[in-house]
């Protein structure tokens, strides 16, 4: 039998502890010789072997995934657009700006479209240093800290979205699509920040990510403030 071994941490190294990792060294300190009696194949990867393709009706946006930040968050949201669960969801929440002035996030992936739904399964919040900022891909909860399921935002600024650090895995980096992103921010919205004619999440696809040897493709940088549309 196949046991799932859960991540506990990322070293600075990029290198991912995992709960048997962690046994294995507390047996080692406390002396003790006798092997694990259960071996446990994790099923992680610490890096990065696709990217995601989000096709929305304004245009793809492509995802870094972050796995060395957040292994078995990347492992459930894979799962999800693999399976094929992402196709024809609204973006039911789109928050271009808060009352402060700053930027925020537009929401997507809940099939239900009112912002209570989700895939049946949920995974647990992880201890991410991917900060909040322009183009970071975080998963949504609910108020439960280990709630995440299957909806997903994406952060318009930095200073609208920091307090969010260390209370939301962020997990990914928008590196191509700009252009479709701000589409959905501008938005026009109604009451609770719902899309009046919300954009689309046609489906999402994995594709090969570049070669582990070279330099990782950048995140998206934010359009200049004069540029952006109010």
């Amino acid at each position: 039998m196949l046991t799932q071994d859960r991540a506990v941490r990322s070293l600075p190294n990029g290198t991912v502890l995992f709960e048997s990792d962690v046994r294995e060294q507390r047996r080692q300190a406390s002396g003790d010789n006798t092997p694990d009696p259960a071996p446990v194949l994790s099923g992680y990867i610490a890096w990065e072997d696709a990217l995601v393709v989000l096709e929305t009706s304004e245009g793809p946006i492509t995802i870094r995934l972050r796995p060395d930040q957040a292994p078995s968050t990347t492992r459930h949201f894979r799962d999800l657009v693999e399976g094929g669960f992402y196709r024809d969801i609204i973006f039911h929440r789109v928050v271009n700006e808060l009352s402060n002035g700053e930027r925020f996030v537009v929401q997507v992936g809940d099939p239900t479209g009112t912002g209570r739904g989700g895939p049946g399964s949920t995974v647990d919040l992880e201890p991410s240093k991917l900060e909040h900022d322009y183009g970071v891909v975080s998963m949504a909860r609910s108020g439960a800290l280990d709630s995440g399921g299957s909806q997903f935002f994406i952060c318009l600024g930095r200073e609208g979205t920091k307090s969010l650090d260390g209370a939301y895995t962020a997990f990914g980096e928008v590196i191509d699509g700009r252009d479709a992103l701000e589409a959905i921010a501008l938005t026009p919205v109604g009451r609770g920040e719902r899309p009046l004619a919300p954009p689309v999440l046609k489906s999402a696809r994995t594709v090969p990510a570049p070669p582990r040897d070279g330099t990782p493709p950048a995140r998206i940088s934010a359009p200049p403030k004069d540029r952006i549309e109010r």
